[in-house]
């Protein structure tokens, strides 16, 4: 028989983001004027609202939470969930820990459900009764407790659902599904080549936008050393002078366009006045923006 060892190639499958234990998982409707005071813990938290309104709030900052969105509570926050005194509502809670980098970029601001990540809630509390034995809330004790014999794969399948609704909420907040960004934060041990060029398209990408180095750093999750280092290295720029020059780019592509003034021109590139747009834009031009324009319209007839 012929050897076929050799004929059949393979791929290694990546986890991008890994569920490794449940902590509680409960699903219940409270009054509209429930209060719980709050709590913090080192593991995630998903809160969907299935039905009313409550308010959601994570360390000091207060938001609305209506039927059909969640928040995401990262480890360590402390957080709470009260009614709004008008409506009655319906709440999944799932509490886990998930070590994986990239559901660091989900945000923490309210994300709207969309229906495929309604059934996978759906089947995350389906499995999880065939898996345990769920609480009756009582006081907002949530632990739950395996059960004697559970359905054979329940838990895995919890988990399965559960890493998928993580996936989809970070697609939905990445819209380029291919986007540079995803592939650092899946990647804890990203190359630095690849870390700067997913910075690089960042900036780009962000060029209406006053960005701080903290907010980068936020963003991608990593030190500023480790960032601006590989940053300096590969382009010969610090992160916000790269930033600036490719503001200032852009800002002649509409100047020569001719169809804003140079004031919109700084507002539409996030200069926080068009004094500072037009001291920026001398210092890497050697003209101010009203030099450049003119000598445009010279060149140009």
């Amino acid at each position: 028989m012929k050897n076929t060892d050799n004929i059949f190639s393979s791929v290694p499958l990546t986890c991008v983001v890994s569920v490794t234990k449940i902590h509680s998982l409960f699903y219940y409707e409270f009054p509209k004027d429930f209060q719980f005071n709050g709590e913090s813990h080192d593991f995630w938290e998903l809160v969907y609202v299935d039905r009313g309104s409550c308010l959601s709030t994570q360390n000091g900052i207060s938001a609305a939470l209506n039927a059909g969105e969640a928040v995401l509570i990262s480890p360590n926050s402390f957080h709470s969930i009260c009614g709004n005194g008008r409506d009655m509502f319906n709440v999944f809670i799932i509490s886990f820990t998930c070590k994986s980098k990239a559901i660091e970029a989900v945000p923490t601001a309210p994300s709207t459900i969309t229906a495929p990540m309604r059934e996978l809630i759906s089947k995350i509390i389906k499995e999880a009764r065939r898996a345990f034995r769920l609480p009756i809330i009582d006081h907002f004790t949530s632990d739950i407790v395996p059960q004697e014999h559970p359905m054979f794969g329940s838990r895995q399948l919890v988990k399965l659902y559960l890493e998928e609704l993580l996936i989809l909420l970070l697609r939905t907040e990445f819209t380029d599904k291919n986007d540079p960004i995803l592939s650092v934060l899946a990647n804890k041990s990203a190359d630095p080549k690849d870390l700067v060029e997913a910075v690089e398209k960042y900036l780009l990408d962000n060029l209406d936008k006053a960005l701080s180095i903290s907010a980068i750093c936020e963003t991608f999750h990593y030190s500023k050393n480790y960032i601006c280092s590989h940053f300096k290295q590969k382009t010969g720029y610090t992160i916000i002078e790269y930033f600036n020059r490719a503001k200032i780019e852009r800002a002649k592509e509409l100047i020569r366009e001719r169809a804003h003034s140079l004031s919109t021109i700084s507002e539409m590139l996030g200069f926080s006045s068009p004094g500072y747009f037009s001291k920026t834009f001398k210092r890497i031009t050697g003209l101010s923006p009203l030099e450049y324009q003119r000598s445009l319209r010279l060149l140009l007839g």
